[in-house]
């Protein structure tokens, strides 16, 4: 486990680079390698984390520099501190190795004393007999699963069939809510046990990033040896204690950045384009896309477009379960206090969010135990949601796999698998979007302090996915709002 606040060495290396990073030329590899190596740098960045700000500082002083108006928005919310130093599972006495922790887990009590029993289900739809745990530490599931993307997202169309596709924390681990429902039966806090899924990937997985006040405290283990010995301890009724050694920090604020880029063509006025990405992240790979958006910044200043252009730098996406009801995102929150700006006298004909670019591409070897990389990239979740768009995206876009181009309609796509990222808020406002995700298993994992992210990240992948935005984006200020719509 990382500590969340920064020493005095990284505040001074953050500082290093980001000086650095403000007096290289934008628009060319040697800018966009000084910001990846500037977000490596962070690690981390948490809603509201010290490194979170020093990113919100860069990416204000970037637009000031470029010579363009910043607004912000404040958001105040409760932020969960995590651990400074290794929560800790003790089963009679003895200290027990865990892969992680449930972030806004222990809200009521970070800690819990009780006997350990066993709910463990048979299949992971079965609901856990929590009663059986009252006033006990429970002993629960859950299983890592694989997705399908080819039967799981329609397609405009697929220049080559998904790969394979291994199991995605971030989406089976959203069982790790029923801890509301265990804290309900009375149960002190629980100890899940997470299958098919390897170390190298298990540990520490900021899952589920989206929710907030997971009453009891709860932790997850990975390791066979660790599971057998706490089944046998749950079968024998022994002790069992848990401790998050993180804190609630109340009426913590943060900040979304936006500027404006005013049109040139008067007949277009009332026009608008909102071009969006969220700045908090736990890696280099999510996220990193205000990358795209500030060299688009340059170009636009230097070469004004026909209608206006809205680049947003939202906060909240890793927490946005606290700030919105569902299916809501952290977008919502700027569209709610902003409706003048593309639901008023100005009206959004389009938009667009760019999320984690240019991540390399990891494989499980359950059998092995091994998560290792491929040599390859990830592939990409690119959204478009008119069947024009979609055309024009399949024409302009050479991305991380530069001669193969998925094109996801995700007005076929719902439920817990609804379009991924901020881009689903500008298509549930009815704004034709064109969007970007990608899902790698690490997307939402913190790495310890010393593990060099650069090498998440294909560079030569972002430099194309920048460049395809950036066509595209150039493109649809060429298009009329009813071409875009149709």
């Amino acid at each position: 486990m990382r500590a969340a606040t920064l020493v005095g060495s990284l505040l001074a290396a953050t500082l290093a680079v980001t000086a650095t990073a403000t007096s290289t030329p934008y628009n060319n590899l040697q800018w966009i390698q000084s910001e990846i190596d500037f977000i490596a740098q962070l690690q981390a960045r948490l809603m509201g984390s010290p490194e979170h700000n020093i990113l919100i500082d860069h990416i204000e002083s970037e637009l000031k520099q470029i010579g363009l108006p910043v607004y912000e928005d404040t958001i105040e919310f409760s932020y969960s501190d995590p651990p400074v130093i290794q929560p800790v599972l003790e089963v009679d006495g003895q200290n027990i190795q865990l892969s992680g922790w449930i972030p806004y887990s222990g809200t009521n009590s970070s800690s819990a004393t009780g006997k350990l029993v066993n709910v463990v289900t048979p299949n992971i739809t079965a609901t856990p007999n929590w009663a059986a745990a009252k006033d006990a530490i429970a002993l629960a599931n859950l299983t890592n699963v694989a997705l399908d993307f080819n039967t799981e997202f329609g397609a405009w169309s697929l220049s080559a069939p998904w790969p394979a596709q291994p199991g995605i924390p971030s989406f089976s681990a959203t069982e790790f809510t029923n801890l509301v429902a265990a804290a309900v039966a009375g149960v002190r806090g629980v100890v899940y046990i997470w299958d098919n899924i390897t170390a190298g990937l298990a540990d520490n997985q900021y899952v589920p990033f989206q929710q907030a006040n997971l009453a009891i405290p709860g932790v997850y283990v990975q390791s066979d040896s660790v599971i057998s010995h706490l089944l046998d301890a749950a079968d024998s009724g022994t002790d069992a204690f848990i401790d998050l050694p993180g804190k609630r920090v109340p009426n913590t604020r943060s900040r979304t950045l936006y500027t404006i880029v005013n049109g040139t063509d008067l007949t277009l006025r009332n026009e608008t384009a909102i071009i969006n990405t969220h700045t908090d992240g736990v890696n280099a790979v999510v996220q990193n896309g205000h990358i795209a958006l500030l060299d688009y910044a340059r170009g636009l200043k230097a070469n004004p477009p026909r209608r206006t252009i809205i680049l947003v730098f939202v906060a909240g996406h890793m927490h946005y379960g606290e700030l919105v009801a569902a299916p809501g995102r952290a977008t919502d929150l700027w569209l709610r206090a902003h409706p003048e700006l593309w639901n008023g006298t100005q009206h959004a004909v389009f938009g667009s969010c760019v999320e984690d670019m240019g991540a390399v591409q990891f494989v499980e070897d359950l059998a092995k135990g091994t998560y290792t990389p491929t040599g390859g990239v990830e592939p990409e979740l690119l959204f478009a949601a008119t069947a024009p768009l979609a055309a024009l995206t399949q024409r302009l876009w050479s991305g991380a796999e530069p001669n193969i181009t998925r094109i996801v309609n995700p007005n076929n796509v719902t439920g817990k698998l609804a379009q991924p990222g901020e881009g689903l808020p500008l298509l549930n406002a009815g704004i034709p979007e064109v969007s970007l995700v990608t899902t790698p298993a690490y997307l939402t994992k913190i790495y310890d302090r010393g593990f060099d992210e650069r090498t998440l990240v294909n560079t030569m992948a972002l430099v194309r996915q920048v460049a395809s935005f950036e066509r595209l984006w150039s493109a649809v200020d060429e298009m009329s709002a009813e071409d875009l719509r149709q």
